[in-house]
């Protein structure tokens, strides 16, 4: 005899279901809040790094991340200076599951998904896969992971200026 109703046993199939995709392994993309005083305040590797040595430490579950960044060129007192910074300022991908992120999330929680994607009658975060995942990180890296970026002070270029790139 089959106590299970078709209806009972459609909602346990659509948890089973949701269950399973909340332990898919993925690309997630992350953000952080915009800080006050400008995109130097927050970089988006410090935490996840210290968050890695910590887990690796204690035996803990790893993840893989992917914060892409430029090198800026700028003149400072007559000198160029070179200063790293991060690509996307405020985004960053956890290849980790939603189970996985949430539990990150509780000793670094500024981490935020972007909010959730409607598709088809589910919903879901939004997320890259790992060939699209691949071709981000070749572009960075035939640039050595850090993209070469040349910033002119601000006071020189106005708005309707022609600037001709040389290289």
């Amino acid at each position: 005899m089959d106590i299970l109703t078709s209806k009972c046993s459609d909602r346990f199939m659509a948890h089973v279901l949701k269950r399973r995709d909340q332990e898919a392994v993925r690309w997630y993309v992350l953000t952080l809040p915009t800080a006050g005083g400008g995109r130097d305040k927050i970089n988006p590797s410090k935490g996840l790094d210290a968050e890695l040595s910590r887990r690796e430490r204690r035996g803990e579950t790893l993840f893989e991340y992917f914060a892409p960044s430029y090198v800026e060129a700028r003149k400072v007192g007559g000198k160029m200076v070179n200063t790293k910074r991060p690509l996307l300022y405020n985004y960053v991908f956890i290849h980790a599951s939603e189970n996985e992120i949430f539990s990150l999330k509780r000793t670094l929680p500024l981490y935020n998904f972007l909010p959730r994607v409607s598709s088809g009658g589910q919903s879901y975060f939004p997320y890259l896969s790992d060939r699209e995942m691949d071709t981000l990180r070749w572009v960075a890296a035939s640039y050595s992971n850090e993209l070469p970026v040349y910033v002119p002070d601000s006071g020189r270029l106005l708005k309707g200026d022609r600037v001709r790139i040389t290289s």
